[in-house]
């Protein structure tokens, strides 16, 4: 869901911060954390991978650009 990858986007903005992630969407830590092994689940990323933190931001920074069109 939009969620999901509203989460996903800022959680790599601020380079994997729960709290300034939480405090720009206005939700509790735990959410955070609740979406982001949401996220892990549905789609097998490491998000302690540097690699794949920069692939998955590249991707959705795309996204968002040609959604905003």
């Amino acid at each position: 869901g939009s969620d999901l990858l509203k989460t996903l986007f800022y959680y790599l903005e601020n380079r994997g911060s729960l709290v300034d992630t939480a405090n720009y969407l206005f939700i509790h830590r735990n959410s955070v954390k609740y979406r982001l092994e949401r996220i892990r689940d549905m789609t097998d990323f490491d998000l302690n991978n540097p690699r794949e933190q920069f692939i998955c931001h590249t991707c959705l920074i795309h996204y968002y650009l040609r959604e905003h069109r």
